[in-house]
């Protein structure tokens, strides 16, 4: 329960909410058993004169490509794959405003935090993912990587993905708090129907 009243709250002393500031500090839970929790002792503050607002505006176009590799030098043969193609990237003269390179079966889920080992892993899936600024430019990366099918580090390489000419959309995300007496609290559906 507490993990799931925590989620993505920044200040749990200070959550803002519509119509108060909730300090989650002073929580008491108290398992009632059969899935049922009672949460007392919330206090709070009074509410702000704003709401919170997350706007979302362009960033740019991402695409992504995966590629494994088979025992053995398995993180050796995707670490040279992802080197060889940020370099085909940049002699085609694609520009890529940011790269993002996982091995799957290595480190992709723990990055920094896994612990170091000796152990060879049998397999391994490099997924690439970069960002550029237009959907042509990000569509145009994913096939710098088809040549290395035939041609990148044997034995062992095999499947593409998700990718190889495709790109997505991005959008960033700004978090910002707004004047309540510039928001309409009403809420209006119009219903039209199609004859």
């Amino acid at each position: 329960m507490r993990h799931q009243l925590l989620y993505e709250v920044h200040d749990p002393a200070a959550y803002l909410a519509p119509d108060v500031v909730a300090d989650f500090t002073s929580a008491q839970f108290d398992d009632l058993g059969d899935d049922r929790v009672r949460v007392t002792g919330v206090r709070g503050l009074p509410a702000t004169g704003t709401y919170k607002a997350l706007l979302a505006y362009p960033a740019g176009w991402a695409g992504q490509a995966r590629a494994a590799f088979a025992w053995p030098d398995a993180h050796e043969k995707a670490k040279a794959t992802a080197a060889i193609l940020t370099r085909r990237v940049e002699m085609a003269g694609i520009e890529v405003a940011e790269w993002c390179f996982e091995y799957w079966g290595v480190n992709a889920l723990g990055g920094p935090t896994v612990p170091p080992t000796d152990a060879e892993p049998p397999e391994v899936v490099l997924r690439a993912a970069w960002r550029c600024d237009d959907e042509r430019t990000a569509a145009l990366v994913g096939r710098e990587l088809i040549p290395l099918t035939l041609s990148g580090p044997p034995p062992g390489f095999t499947g593409m993905g998700r990718g190889g000419g495709r790109a997505t959309e991005l959008l960033g995300i700004w978090p910002t708090l707004v004047e309540k007496d510039l928001v309409d609290p009403g809420v209006r559906v119009a219903i039209e129907e199609i004859v």
